[in-house]
């Protein structure tokens, strides 16, 4: 084998050295150009924290700052509400949307957000349905965990409240040991629970854990009858709202339920919320119906149609007015007009239904309303208001 010659052996070395020059040169005028466009891009960027697994990282947003109504209340602010509960589930639902909440590991970018800073006020009803929202999110991909953008800023209200119900606990989202917990002796709020199917000893339990019933001047007709009504409404849900619901996946067969006491306001909160078909949807279906018929034939009108959303308030009023329920139980028979009846137990209580495009309410020694609204809230939701 030939060997190379002294000269070629000094040119080989210098020529192996500018290349390692001009590799070192090279590799500091590509960091300087990523170091400008870098800081080119944050001096446009804007930065904010993002809580996600119990760690607080600085993101910069890609995508668009989704917009949240400042009130998020389905009584004095309807429609912002539910169209904000319409576009929550859309996004929540898309894979891209999901993944907008995850920061890449690389760039630290987050590609959009739900702006929840800038909500003032959030009842517990609307509480309770954003975080089954995001419950059931979490049953489509695992390992799934959102961020929580600029939590520092949310209003101290609107975060207890949340996270009280077990919203960020249902989001992958830990502050067991963050500051910004604060407990409120004026306002007990019970964390969500939710089953598939009718349980009487959870919503006893529920009742149980919020308060004593004789400390508020209960007495244990009035805790029977909330008991009982609640259980319809689980009821309800179980045997009418998932019934042969086949375009929902097996982890939105659930209900909801939570129960609030606000002591400066002597207001007790019970809530049931399920995402399956609506009132409206499932009256033509009970054995009831011909009754509601009846009604509307009485009035001189056309009872509503099932696929027609526009008077969904009235197909609630209708189907609480008959107040039958298909269940055919020994131990059954009142359905919704048991629903209805804590208003007559209790001297200053209100309860109100939203099912679909509806609404329906009634008061203690009140005439009941219902409202055909015109956004769907994505199920039904009952809430009984019992003073104290």
């Amino acid at each position: 084998m030939k060997r190379f010659s002294e000269h070629y052996r000094w040119w080989l070395r210098r020529h192996q050295a500018q290349e390692a020059c001009r590799t070192r040169w090279s590799r500091k005028v590509q960091k300087f150009k990523r170091k400008k466009k870098f800081m080119t891009a944050s001096a446009i960027e804007e930065w904010h924290t993002s809580y996600r697994r119990g760690r607080l990282e600085r993101v910069t947003i890609s995508g668009e700052k989704q917009d949240v109504p400042e009130i998020l209340n389905l009584e004095i602010n309807y429609e912002e509400t539910a169209d904000f509960l319409r576009r929550l589930r859309i996004g929540l639902r898309r894979k891209d949307g999901r993944r907008d909440h995850t920061p890449s590991r690389r760039t630290k970018k987050i590609g959009g957000y739900w702006d929840f800073a800038r909500i003032k006020q959030i009842s517990t009803e609307v509480a309770l349905i954003i975080a089954s929202e995001y419950e059931s999110a979490q049953s489509f991909v695992r390992h799934w965990s959102p961020s929580a953008i600029d939590i520092h800023t949310w209003d101290r209200g609107v975060f207890n409240l949340l996270y009280n119900i077990g919203f960020f606990e249902l989001a992958n989202v830990d502050l067991k040991n963050s500051e910004l917990v604060i407990e409120s002796k004026n306002f007990k709020i019970l964390k969500l629970v939710g089953g598939k199917l009718s349980d009487g000893d959870v919503i006893y339990n529920l009742f149980e854990k919020l308060c004593s019933p004789k400390e508020l001047g209960f007495g244990d007709d009035v805790l029977l009858n909330i008991n009982s009504a609640m259980m319809e409404a689980v009821l309800n849900s179980v045997e009418h709202a998932y019934k042969e619901n086949n375009s929902l996946s097996k982890y939105q067969h659930r209900w909801w339920i939570t129960g609030a006491l606000d002591f400066s306001k002597r207001l007790l909160k019970f809530v049931v919320f399920d995402r399956g078909k609506t009132i409206p949807v499932t009256l033509n279906t009970w054995d009831r119906y011909p009754a509601v018929q009846r009604v509307f034939r009485f009035l001189g009108q056309e009872a509503p149609d099932p696929k027609d959303s526009s008077r969904d308030g009235t197909a609630i009023a209708a189907a609480m007015a008959v107040g039958k329920t298909s269940t055919k139980l020994p131990n059954r028979g009142k359905g919704l007009a048991q629903i209805e009846s804590v208003t007559q137990f209790c001297q200053e209580s209100k309860i109100r239904i939203y099912s679909r495009c509806g609404s329906y309410e009634k008061t203690t020694r009140r005439k009941a309303t219902h409202v055909n609204r015109n956004t769907a809230i994505g199920g039904t939701l009952t809430v009984w208001d019992v003073r104290f």
